[in-house]
């Protein structure tokens, strides 16, 4: 008997370069700092999980140089507010986090060991230095250290000590499952008859996680992985969309990319073969369309404000503003998401946007949008020799954003209401 609701924690992307940072984050619980009424640090839920879940301890040393603080006040304050987080965080471990305070005073042995420890000196005069950050260990010789707190990074602090702590109470790489239409282990390229390197993305991944590569018609998900990637999914078979949805349904966390028009598909053309008319496009309809959440058919997303300038050679040669690629920047972001809050800018080529029904059984959080000045530009005008003054010509912007990736929550049904998919599906 199939699962039919479940919890869902998915981040849907259009673009392929986010995926080192969008799936450790998703790995943990995002952010959030609540100072109360009595001046405490409450917790997520997901933190007093992680709180409690090493087998051994977990220890943490605070150096604070709380009395040369004293006289700057911002400081004192943030450090006040992050004492208080660690506290938090060591009530609601059950004896599994273990707190001690230093305050490394000038020329003492705290202060030497603070410096041997990583710390980093902070002078406030000539002969005095304030030390203030955080050196985590466990009981296998695991250590991870914050060498300098800095106020401006307070809106992730509490994302930053569960992310540490998870790094410790599990010393083996969490195991993300990866099911791809797209060449990223390398191999050889028939089309150029030449050998091709792993992708950057995939080798920045395997250095945080043990990557499992499963197959689009795998029709199955191995039981013990922490998240599941899905990049371009082209391909994916009725029996493996089953076992995602089956995944998501049992509390399983995905990050899935998918485009209307991938340009990285394009090595994947046979020799001899042209791109013309080629299917450069994935989507996962049913699961989608159970989730509420609908990618843009056949579209994609322009913007006046956002597009990158390109040289149009000629004659004359001029620049043009191309429609489709967006040079997004942080008024596009939410700047107090772990996911997002660290990005500057980000150069995106093509991107599709999706929409969400009226219906959807889903919270829905945008992480990356264009400008009010945006709107749909048809696939079929880019596929072939694309004309950026064409595109400015015949562009139409609306006046809402378009949503290029999103977070999605929530409890949502299956996508197989009738059980598993049969031979004739």
């Amino acid at each position: 008997m199939s699962k039919v609701t479940g919890l869902i924690s998915i981040v849907l992307l259009v673009v392929l370069l986010l995926g080192v940072n969008i799936v450790a984050d998703r790995a943990l619980p995002a952010a959030r700092i609540d100072l109360t009424e009595g001046r405490l640090y409450t917790i997520r839920p997901e933190s007093k999980r992680i709180a409690r879940s090493p087998e051994e301890p977990v220890h943490l040393k605070f150096y604070y140089s709380k009395d040369l603080a004293r006289g700057i006040p911002s400081l004192e304050g943030f450090g006040r507010r992050v004492r208080s987080l660690l506290d938090a965080f060591a009530r609601a471990s059950d004896g599994k986090i273990v707190l001690e305070v230093i305050n490394p005073e000038p020329f003492s042995e705290a202060e030497d060991q603070a410096v041997a420890d990583g710390i980093s000196p902070q002078p406030v005069s000539p002969t005095e230095n304030l030390y203030f950050g955080l050196v985590a260990t466990n009981a296998l010789d695991g250590r991870e250290v914050i060498p300098l707190f800095r106020p401006e990074e307070e809106r992730f602090l509490e994302y930053r000590i569960a992310s540490i702590i998870t790094k410790l109470a599990r010393p083996d790489k969490p195991k993300l499952g990866l099911i791809t239409g797209l060449p990223m282990t390398g191999g050889f390229d028939e089309r150029l008859r030449r050998a091709r390197p792993e992708w950057m993305v995939l080798s920045e991944l395997r250095a945080s996680f043990d990557v499992e590569m499963i197959e689009q018609d795998a029709g199955e998900l191995p039981d013990d992985l922490d998240v599941l990637m899905i990049v371009h999914p082209k391909a994916v078979t009725p029996e493996t969309a089953y076992a995602i949805d089956q995944y998501i349904l049992g509390g399983g966390r995905a990050v899935i990319f998918v485009d209307p028009v991938c340009e990285a598909d394009q090595q994947q053309s046979p020799p001899g073969m042209t791109q013309i008319g080629a299917d450069r496009s994935s989507d996962l309809p049913p699961l989608f369309a159970a989730w509420g959440v609908l990618l843009a058919d056949e579209q994609l997303a322009g913007d006046l404000d956002l597009a990158i300038p390109v040289r149009i050679p000629g004659p004359v040669p001029e620049t043009v503003p191309y429609l489709i690629w967006l040079s997004v920047g942080k008024d596009q972001m939410p700047d107090d998401d772990p996911v997002t809050g660290n990005l500057t800018r980000l150069n995106i080529a093509s991107p599709g946007f999706f929409e969400r029904a009226d219906d959807a059984p889903v919270q829905w959080e945008p992480l990356i949008r264009t400008t009010d000045n945006a709107g749909p530009v048809p696939v079929s005008k880019v596929e072939v020799m694309p004309d950026p003054k064409g595109l400015l010509k015949d562009f139409a912007p609306g006046d809402a954003p378009l949503v290029l990736a999103a977070r999605l929550t929530g409890k949502v049904p299956t996508a197989f209401p009738d059980g598993p998919p049969t031979a004739d599906d």
